[in-house]
C-alpha cells in the first residue's frame, strides 16, 4: 500500500491538464467516491493497527496534494478564462454612431416645416451667400426668406418688403 500511495504522489505532483474538461477528469479520478485515493481509504481498514498511524498520515498527505494541485490548476484556469472574457477597453464602444444633420440643416428643416404646416409650401432658389427660398401660400401671397451662412453684420435683411423695400 505503501508503494502505491508513494506512486500516487508522485503522479500527482505531474499532474498538468490542457482544458477545464481534462481537469475535471483528473479531480474525478483521484478525488470522487469511486477514485483512487477513496479505493485506498476503503482499503485502509485491512492495514495492520502497527501501520495505520503512518499508512493514515501519507494517505492524508496524499489527498491533500491532490486537492491543492487539482485547485491550484483550477484557479489557474479560471485566471485564463477571467482574462479572455474581459472587455478590450482600447475599443471603441458599441454601436458607434455615424453621425448627425448639422445645426444649420437642422434650423432650416424646422423652418420649412413650420410653413409647410401653416398651408405654405416651399420654392427654394439659387444659392447667393446662404439659402435663400420662398413659401408660397395661395391667398396670401409670397413671402420671402433667407437663411444666410456667417454672422448677423453679413446676413442682410432677413424678410423682404412688397415694395421691394428692406428692413434694416
Amino acid at each position: 500500500m505503501r508503494d502505491r500511495i508513494s506512486e500516487l504522489l508522485e503522479e500527482v505532483s505531474k499532474l498538468s491538464a490542457e482544458n477545464a474538461e481534462q481537469l475535471e477528469a483528473l479531480r474525478i479520478k483521484y478525488l470522487s467516491k469511486k477514485g483512487e485515493i477513496s479505493s485506498l481509504f476503503n482499503d485502509f481498514k485491512n492495514v495492520a493497527a502497527d501501520q495505520k498511524r503512518e499508512i493514515g498520515g501519507l494517505l492524508n498527505e496524499l489527498k491533500t496534494k491532490a486537492t491543492e494541485r487539482i485547485a491550484e490548476m483550477k484557479a489557474e484556469f479560471e485566471a485564463k478564462q477571467a482574462q479572455a472574457d474581459a472587455p478590450d477597453v482600447t475599443r471603441t464602444p458599441d454601436p458607434i454612431e455615424v453621425g448627425t444633420r448639422h445645426p444649420l440643416s437642422l434650423v432650416k428643416n424646422e423652418i420649412v416645416d413650420i410653413f409647410s404646416r401653416i398651408g405654405f409650401s416651399i420654392a427654394e432658389g439659387p444659392e447667393v451667400g446662404g439659402v435663400v427660398g420662398s413659401a408660397v401660400h395661395e391667398g396670401h401671397g409670397v413671402v420671402e426668406f433667407e437663411f444666410v451662412l456667417g454672422t448677423a453684420e453679413d446676413a442682410g435683411p432677413a424678410v423682404a418688403l412688397e415694395d421691394g423695400d428692406a428692413l434694416d
